[in-house]
């Protein structure tokens, strides 16, 4: 339990707050208990909630006091911020401004915060994530005072943003299927596909760049250690290692690894192991031909290339960030003993989805090859030096 005087000390910092803001991470969805003590104080105190993208689910996606779709509005106008169960790392800005408002008070609820999240820190209540929320709301709630009415306008300005930004997103996954595929058609898709699933939520794997970015926004989290991505270090490559691992402990239920054909690129033929001990994985891999697509040099560029290689003697080589033209991912799989299928349209990847989710429990090793237009997608960091092409997701 924390010290004596941290939780009160806490509690007062609240109690003076006109924009209050629950910001839980990784640390707290791995504290058991800690999602019904995240969803009592959100509930009894009307407290918005932000997840950070491993901590999502703790309030599900849906609920009218979770901010993960107003996150800029949140993070800019809390007043203070309670941080349990993550760090004031890149993923919340180093709790610095402008994302965060100069004058925020943040509270670390954390077993071991560290040295520079404490000195940010107006408040300090060091103990497990789920003990320590529980402890707060008590505290916040001890005499039965409603909460200020402040934190109700708060509250409906975050959800109005919220659902403003919510029908946006609607208006473009309703829109007309885009041929070829692009990253919001096809994780439309799949996330109808996820949605008419019954039974326990399937855990979500999400790595790549466009991939892993466009799947925090379109697949949503209704449970807490149900998504696994990148998270702090943003490091490629783990995804399917995360996979095999949430099978092997829900061998009752789907595990999803939505991954970007150059993320897969990095220990693919882990699906050897999931098709040797027939774990419950889909793997969908987002197939656009290459590191944020496929050649999208300029032909100035290209011929420029090609004009350097012959003069120093070589053939002129293939883009680097290009792959192999019209990669069959899905016949790896087959060869492996598991079920390939291959998506070039929204029909075809509603259908693939279907037969390969067998209703959420425990299907057979799959992988779904889901063939992207080479230009969706936005690049990171302009990889493709000097290349400039319209950007379509």
């Amino acid at each position: 339990s924390p010290p004596p005087g941290a939780v009160a000390a806490a509690a007062s910092l609240l109690r003076g707050a006109a924009r209050p803001l629950l910001v839980v991470g990784k640390g707290a969805a791995m504290s058991p208990g800690c999602a019904d003590a995240v969803r009592a104080l959100a509930n009894g105190m009307g407290v918005p909630v932000l997840g950070t993208s491993m901590g999502r689910g703790l309030l599900p996606d849906d609920h009218p006091l979770c901010a993960n779709a107003a996150r800029s509005a949140a993070l800019g106008g809390a007043d203070v911020a309670v941080i349990v169960g993550t760090r004031l790392n890149w993923q919340l800005h180093f709790g610095e401004p402008p994302k965060w408002s100069p004058s925020v008070k943040f509270v670390l609820c954390d077993v071991a915060p560290g040295a520079r999240d404490a000195s940010l820190a107006a408040a300090l209540v060091p103990g497990d994530a789920a003990r320590c929320v529980a402890l707060l709301h008590a505290e916040l709630a001890a005499g039965g005072s409603p909460p200020p009415p402040a934190w109700g306008r708060w509250a409906g300005e975050l959800s109005a943003r919220a659902s403003k930004s919510a029908a946006s997103l609607a208006r473009k996954l309703s829109a007309p299927p885009r041929d070829p595929l692009d990253y919001y058609t096809a994780l439309g898709v799949v996330q109808a596909a996820l949605a008419a699933l019954p039974g326990p939520p399937p855990v979500v794997v999400s790595e790549g760049a466009n991939t892993m970015d466009m799947a925090r926004l379109l697949l949503p989290a209704s449970a807490p250690r149900t998504r696994i991505d990148a998270g702090t270090w943003g490091t490629m490559g783990v995804g399917l290692g995360g996979a095999i691992a949430a099978a092997v402990v829900h061998p009752d239920r789907l595990t999803l690894a939505v991954e970007g054909d150059s993320a897969f690129g990095f220990s693919g033929m882990e699906v050897e192991t999931i098709a040797r001990y027939k774990l419950p994985v889909v793997v969908v891999v987002m197939n656009n031909g290459g590191i944020y697509g496929g050649d999208r040099r300029t032909r100035a560029l290209a011929d420029a290339a090609t004009a350097g290689s012959s003069a120093a003697g070589f053939a002129s080589d293939p883009a680097p960030t290009a792959f192999v033209d019209g990669c069959r991912y899905d016949l790896m799989m087959q060869a492996l003993g598991g079920r390939g299928l291959r998506a070039t349209t929204a029909a075809e990847l509603a259908a693939a989805c279907d037969s390969a989710f067998g209703g959420g429990r425990a299907p057979a090793p799959a992988l779904i090859d889901v063939v992207l237009d080479p230009m969706a997608g936005v690049e990171s960091g302009n990889v493709h030096a000097f290349n400039t092409p319209s950007a379509k997701l």
